[in-house]
């Protein structure tokens, strides 16, 4: 297996595009152990409080490609880099060397999901399933709009339709640096409920507004939105096959 070379594999986000890397998990778990040298005390010492060594692994697995795929930019090695949290436990790298990369995580079964951009970014993926009562959500969630929007939707448009909106909601928050607070407002409906409606009714992959930027990413099985400050040039998507000779 071809070792990460931390010079000539270095990465730099240019200044409106926004790289995400989607990894499936199972394809890292053999290499637990081997993750394990480039962890914390700290972080080895969360892994053992989960009950299952399945959670255990999946833990150390995360922990250990968040930590390479941000050395790509940082130019430190995995182990190097410290992370620092704010009062709602969004991470960040700690910035002594004044750098300006933001990032952000989500990761939903054996799915994990690395939002990285200059600037404030968060992302949310969530399985598509099956609520047993869809119409509920949707009536205490969504707007008016797009409650009518749904009315001819069958049930399995209906509950991806609404995991988008969930997932917009997700990734606005973590983007502005804290978590949701319920209930949540009419205002943040409705917004959420704006940006669904472009995502799921037109051609476009991506729907703007004078603040924020929210991008759908195609994920099979799964509902992803990344939402960034302002507007992006490009999304650049590196997947598994870009991702396993890393280390």
């Amino acid at each position: 297996m071809q070792k990460l070379n931390y010079l000539r594999d270095r990465r730099v986000i240019l200044n409106n595009n926004i790289h995400i890397y989607l990894v499936n998990l199972d394809n890292y778990r053999e290499r637990f152990k081997k993750f394990k040298e480039i962890l914390t005390v700290e972080e080895l010492s969360k892994a053992r409080t989960f009950y299952s060594l399945c959670d255990q692994e999946r833990y150390i697995v995360v922990r250990a490609l968040i930590r390479i795929v941000l050395s790509l930019y940082l130019n430190l090695k995995p182990k190097e880099i410290v992370f620092v949290y704010n009062q709602y436990g969004k991470p960040f790298v700690l910035r002594e060397n004044k750098c300006s990369l933001s990032f952000n995580i989500s990761h939903s079964k054996d799915m994990l999901a690395i939002a990285i951009a200059n600037r404030s970014i968060g992302i949310d993926i969530e399985p598509i399933k099956h609520f047993n009562n869809i119409d509920e959500y949707i009536d205490i969630f969504l707007d008016m709009d797009l409650k009518n929007d749904l009315r001819l939707k069958t049930y399995e448009e209906k509950q991806e339709i609404f995991l988008r909106f969930w997932t917009i909601i997700e990734s606005y928050v973590k983007a502005v640096g804290r978590g949701i607070i319920y209930p949540i407002s009419n205002k943040m409906k409705n917004i959420a409920s704006l940006h669904t409606r472009v995502l799921v009714s037109s051609e476009m992959d991506f729907s703007t507004d004078v603040l924020y930027s929210f991008k759908k990413i195609q994920i099979t099985d799964y509902i992803c939105t990344c939402c960034v400050l302002k507007s992006f040039d490009e999304f650049i998507i590196f997947r598994d096959d870009n991702l396993l000779e890393m280390y």
